[in-house]
């Protein structure tokens, strides 16, 4: 898991998981952090599946990261990278893929979610945009690297994915947000989330 931060998956689905081994991958202070919080509620079960793997993406090398734990580089893995790519620098996001792609040998699974590239170029017309874009200006981190979803087949072809499914702002709406044929909340129209493959 990319970017880590207070996800709670390891725990929650728990019963599903407990025979996978679970790295989390985010900074250091990161980490210091989710400890406390855990350690603060006894009701929490943790997952002793899972390791916490210090890391700065700006920074540090992924593939170095990978071999300094003895990460498992031939069997079916699964990736999921939420809430992080859109934040990095083009270069970044595309050497993450390519060092994925060239550690794992066996079946690599990713889901990751992107900002539009339309909105990182100014286009606040999505909802949701032009307070968000406001909100990460204030606090410094604005979003850096997006593409459009027609671009993201192309985009991963180069880095040898296939795209299994990609799903833009309006398919999650319709697939996870609509009761009695109503629309009950939305989310921010600028953001989709693929899930690929390389085999």
């Amino acid at each position: 898991m990319l970017g880590a931060g207070l996800d709670s998956r390891s725990i929650r689905m728990a019963d599903i998981l407990h025979n996978i081994k679970i790295y989390e991958f985010d900074l250091k202070g990161m980490f210091n952090h989710k400890k406390k919080v855990l350690k603060s509620n006894k009701a929490l079960k943790i997952n002793s599946n899972v390791t916490y793997v210090p890391i700065n993406f700006h920074n540090d090398s992924l593939n170095e990261t990978f071999h300094n734990i003895k990460l498992k580089l031939n069997i079916p893995t699964f990736v999921l990278w939420e809430g992080v790519a859109y934040f990095l620098e083009e270069k970044t996001v595309y050497s993450t893929f390519e060092n994925l792609s060239n550690y794992f040998t066996n079946t690599l699974n990713i889901v990751f979610d992107y900002a539009y590239k339309d909105y990182i170029d100014g286009n606040l017309d999505y909802y949701g945009a032009s307070e968000l874009a406001k909100e990460l200006k204030m606090i410094g981190e604005p979003h850096l690297f997006g593409i459009n979803p027609k671009g993201m087949e192309k985009y991963l072809f180069k880095l040898e994915f296939k795209i299994m499914e990609n799903s833009t702002a309006e398919d999650l709406e319709s697939q996870f947000l609509v009761e009695n044929d109503n629309l009950i909340s939305k989310i921010h129209g600028f953001h989709g989330i693929v899930y690929c493959e390389k085999n």
